[in-house]
């Protein structure tokens, strides 16, 4: 397929729901397991951009999934990858939300996890083949990937997280 251009492209309006990791924990003890280029955890206790509520990540989230997918419309892959870049390294939520999830979770947290890890391993995926010139449909997958992962994520848990933290 045609590979997409570098920034610089229009901006087109882009009709993306509204998609976003709920799994804004990186794993049980706070680490993510998963290293970036260098050989570093990406995220690490207070996340690459700190903490935040779960609410404000999922804000962000959903702001960074739909510059992704516009920077895939739009032909700009500098722009899908800095989104997939912002997605990988989400914030963390503080401790204590942490907390109030696990313990209204359970055994179940184990699955809460994997999907943030699903999400992090599309994200940086995703922004390694924008960065290289990958063609449009070779950036879907990814994408695609990071919306099974936070759709799935909202599917399982939303209702049971949203409650205690409300």
């Amino acid at each position: 397929g045609a590979r997409m251009r570098r920034p610089g492209g229009g901006r087109a309006a882009s009709s993306l729901l509204w998609l976003a990791a709920f799994g804004a924990c990186a794993s049980p003890d706070g680490q993510d397991p998963l290293p970036d280029e260098d050989g570093v955890p990406a995220i690490v206790e207070g996340g690459a951009r700190g903490t935040e509520s779960l609410v404000d990540i999922m804000r962000g989230l959903g702001a960074d999934m739909a510059d992704a997918a516009d920077g895939l419309w739009v032909d700009d892959a500098g722009k899908t990858a800095a989104a997939a870049r912002r997605i990988a390294g989400h914030a963390q939520v503080p401790a204590e939300e942490r907390a109030v999830i696990q313990r209204e979770l359970g055994s179940d947290f184990a699955a809460f996890v994997t999907y943030d890890q699903q999400v992090h391993r599309a994200a940086l995926e995703l922004a390694e083949r924008a960065a290289g010139e990958a063609s449009a449909s070779a950036l879907l997958e990814p994408l695609v990937r990071i919306q099974e992962g936070c759709t799935g994520c909202h599917d399982a848990f939303r209702s049971r997280v949203q409650r205690p933290l409300t």
